[in-house]
């Protein structure tokens, strides 16, 4: 019974010692500027760089320089980029992406100075456009294909398995009775 009464004591003290956080004092890795944030964000600003080395390579070197030269002037200059992107990125409505940055395009619009660049700005928008309405589509299309045939292989099965019900009763019982 001692022995009963001391695993238990064990065990709800290893669970408190396993679930406890530590006190948000604003010393803590939680408080926004410990080593557990610096090491949750670090893929982002790895995955950051990555794509400015393929993107923008030489914004690439002057950050790769800079972490190497002001680690705080860095971190700044990185936190108020990935805000840029964040501010800019395509709004989600209901799960779905909106559409792609066409930034470049409107402001060729805004910018047309005579009836023939605005029309010539515009066309160049609307074809972007077209192009990402028909991309979408198109990968509508084929989750609908996908699912149609994901259908199709269940009722196959499932008109296999109706066929066979009967057997099926009866090779089930015989494992059970086996057993």
């Amino acid at each position: 019974m001692i022995i009963r009464h001391l695993l238990f004591t064990a065990l709800l003290l290893s669970t408190a010692l396993a679930t406890a956080q530590p006190p948000r004092d604003g010393k803590g890795p939680r408080d926004g500027h410990g080593p557990r944030d610096r090491e949750r964000h670090q893929p982002v600003i790895e995955r950051w760089l990555h794509h400015l080395e393929s993107k923008d390579p030489a914004e690439h070197r002057r950050l790769t320089a800079l972490r190497e030269e002001n680690p705080a002037a860095f971190r700044s200059e990185i936190r108020r980029q990935l805000a840029e992107v964040r501010e800019n990125a395509p709004r989600h409505r209901e799960g779905r992406a909106g559409p792609p940055d066409l930034s470049r395009e409107r402001q060729a619009v805004r910018d047309a100075r005579t009836d023939a660049e605005r029309a010539r700005a515009l066309a160049t928008l609307r074809e972007a456009l077209a192009q990402h309405i028909d991309m979408r589509l198109a990968q509508r299309e084929q989750r609908i294909r996908s699912i149609r045939e994901e259908l199709e292989r269940l009722e196959t099965r499932h008109r296999a398995d109706q066929a066979r019900r009967d057997t099926w009763i009866e090779e089930t019982l015989e494992r059970l009775l086996e057993e």
